[in-house]
Parts: C-alpha cells; structure tokens; sequence
C-alpha cells in the first residue's frame, strides 16, 4: 500500500468522525442516520495525538445501522467514488495486525481479523483524494479504538477495539 493510501486508510479508520461545529448543509446525510458527537470529539483526539488533526477544517460524521451496501448506494448519485488501489470489488479490506519492514526493505503485512468495507467519494470534482479538499467516506464496521505500537527495526503492530456493527458516514474537509 503506497503512503498515500496509508494516509487515507489511517484516516479512516481513525476518523470515522471528528469534530464539526455544523451539520449537514454540504452533503444529504443518508435517511436515518444519526451525528455521533461522542465519537466525534474522541477522534479528533486520536487525530491531533498522531498528529493529522491540524489538516482538518471540519468534520461531521454520522453513523446508522443500515448495511454498507445500502449507504454505498446512496452515495453512489451524489459523489464521484473514488477506487481505492488494492481494494476488491466489494470494498473489502482486512486491516494490518502487523506492518514489518521485509527482506526488500519494504513493509510487510500480517493481516488481522478485522475486515473493513470502506468507499470514498470525492465532492469537489477533484482527480483523487490527495488533491481533493472535501470528501465523504463511509466504513463498516465502526472501529471504535486502535492502539499502535511501535515495534523493533521499524515495525509496527495494530490493535483494534470496541467494534460496532454500523455504518459511519464522515463528510471531511481539509484545509490546503
């Protein structure tokens, strides 16, 4: 997975929402759906102490228990979905347990048990996400804690937690 995509994928995770002052006025919210401000503040937290917070404008983000394909299809008429490289057809992705540096020097995965369905889609007629200064994103589950530990020669090793069964819908615009 190249940089950027680790980028967008660690922001997705990690940002299923964060903190908006606003509601809606930018994107129609999926019926049902409903603003999680709890989730909201707590990853804005997590996105200030791995140190992306500074690149965010504004957030809002919502979750529902409608399956990911419904929300995906919602979407679909609203915004330009963006293909994420590496990601199967149906937006699967199992997420990393450990990232090691390989014999070639570049990283390896371990995969988790965890698999992500995750889609983006670009609002503003951007080419990608990294030229793109607003996006919406939508992930099932919702992975509701990571812990990331720092491991000898560079690794890494994931930990996830407290995952909730829904659909999170996070509307993200970043300052350039």
């Amino acid at each position: 997975m190249a940089f950027r995509q680790r980028l967008y994928w660690l922001c997705g995770t990690i940002l299923l929402a964060a903190a908006g002052a606003g509601r809606a006025e930018d994107f129609p919210v999926y019926p049902q759906a409903v603003y999680d401000e709890a989730l909201s503040r707590k990853s804005l937290d997590e996105a200030a102490r791995v140190g992306i917070g500074g690149t965010i404008a504004r957030s809002i983000a919502y979750r529902t228990p409608a399956p990911f394909a419904a929300v995906l299809a919602f979407y679909r008429g609203i915004g330009q979905e963006y293909a994420m490289a590496g990601r199967s057809a149906d937006h699967r992705l199992v997420l990393p347990a450990e990232i090691l540096p390989g014999p070639d020097r570049r990283p390896a995965e371990r995969p988790s048990e965890v698999t992500l369905q995750q889609a983006f889609f670009i609002l503003d007629g951007a080419a990608d996400l990294a030229s793109s200064k607003r996006w919406l994103m939508i992930a099932r589950p919702i992975v509701g804690s990571m812990s990331i530990e720092r491991l000898p020669q560079n690794g890494l090793r994931f930990r996830y937690g407290e995952l909730r069964q829904e659909t999170a819908i996070a509307y993200i615009e970043l300052r350039r």
